[in-house]
């Protein structure tokens, strides 16, 4: 088992977190042992999916289940387009590197909190939408400080989305993405999708992982609809006391 100090969440959410990582194959008494032994505020507990075991000991211990998180991967063939039923929107949609200022607009507008709405803190009544935001905003500062990219996607030349993402050996990891403003009730979801994969190819790379909620259906739809597909899959359990 993993345990992490997740300091940052004390400057994020406001209060102490241990998260445990469970691998599969854990001895069950030995995992409750140590579990029993922290007295955390705020304790998360991710379990690979069909360790039934270990979600009922959670259970036990008054971990509540909170969604699935499902690791997503996608080929990037270097000739990406746009499924038939967007392809008419394909000639209205550019992309390129974010500038300093719209990082810091794009920043601002995740801190509100209206973005992010089946994140788990945002659906969390111990915290809000609003703390989600600031969690949100805050992480991504962190990212972007790693050496993180921004790439913007641009519909009829206005900046309508953002994605988040790092280079790593031998793929490109997705961390944060979305829709900005008015255009997140114009049907128009997919954009952060289809530039993040058009500049990824600009750039050589050959595949992007991303991460994707069970608590986000309609994502998770569009991400496969885009040819990504399921690498794993953890139960994500949280506990307050």
């Amino acid at each position: 088992m993993r345990i992490i100090n997740a300091e940052w969440e004390k400057r994020n959410l406001g209060v102490d977190c241990t998260e445990f990582e469970i691998a599969q194959g854990e001895d069950i008494d030995e995992a409750r042992n140590i579990i029993q032994s922290y007295q955390t505020e705020y304790q998360i507990a991710k379990v690979p999916v069909g360790n039934v075991g270990m979600q009922l000991m959670l259970q036990e211990l008054d971990f509540r289940f909170y969604e699935t998180n499902l690791q997503l991967e996608r080929r990037i063939s270097g000739a990406e387009s746009l499924p038939r039923i967007y392809s008419r929107f394909e000639n209205d949609i550019t992309f390129r590197d974010a500038t300093d200022g719209e990082i810091e607009d794009i920043f601002r507008e995740v801190a509100d909190g209206h973005m992010f709405t089946t994140d788990k803190v945002a659906l969390d009544p111990h915290f809000s939408p609003e703390l989600s935001g600031r969690r949100y905003s805050l992480w991504a500062r962190d990212i972007l400080e790693t050496g993180a990219k921004t790439v913007v996607g641009l519909y009829k030349g206005e900046v309508a989305s953002f994605t988040i993402y790092e280079i790593k050996d031998r793929y490109y990891q997705a961390f944060i993405g979305g829709m900005l403003g008015r255009y997140r009730d114009m049907g128009l979801g997919f954009i952060p999708l289809y530039v993040t994969a058009k500049h990824i190819s600009q750039e050589g790379g050959g595949l992007l992982r991303t991460g994707v909620s069970s608590n986000n259906p309609a994502i998770l739809r569009l991400q496969l609809s885009f040819g990504a597909y399921i690498k794993n899959m953890t139960n994500i359990f949280i506990k307050h006391l």
